[in-house]
């Protein structure tokens, strides 16, 4: 049995983020954690992500920050497994989200990730941590 079931998502979320184009797409009232608009620029930096995240009581003492992306203003990798993004706006988020529900359509498993005004953060504690960070928890898929 797959100890960690959430690293096939992990792994399309990150080929996602490095090369796939924005969808214009934005979800229904209701299916996002947050409906305010964000600056274009992003109000909180990886690093301040990062730090909400470990002192939540997250696990990433160290972060490999991504090069490039297409979705998200920046994104790394936490050592503890969980992939921090930020956004320029909550349409910009919100195309993520819709991306990560179309991806957990094949995986059989909820998975729940953390959601604020700004960032996600995506990982096997993700959503326990979301409150304490300023967020919400947002469940993607539907166990079946």
């Amino acid at each position: 049995m797959n100890s960690r079931p959430y690293l096939p998502i992990v792994a399309v979320l990150a080929l996602m983020l490095a090369g796939c184009s924005n969808s214009s797409a934005t979800p229904s009232s209701g299916e996002t954690a947050t409906a305010t608009d964000t600056p274009e620029s992003s109000t909180v930096t990886l690093e301040e992500l990062q730090t909400k995240y470990v002192d939540a009581g997250g696990d990433c003492d160290r972060m490999t920050v991504r090069a490039d992306s297409a979705v998200s203003e920046e994104a790394g990798d936490c050592d503890g497994g969980a992939l921090l993004t930020t956004y320029r706006s909550d349409a910009q988020r919100d195309s993520a989200i819709l991306v990560l529900k179309g991806l957990q359509d094949s995986n059989p498993s909820p998975h729940v990730i953390a959601v604020g005004p700004d960032w996600i953060v995506n990982g096997a504690d993700a959503g326990s941590f979301a409150a304490a960070m300023g967020g919400e928890p947002l469940q993607i898929g539907t166990p079946r």
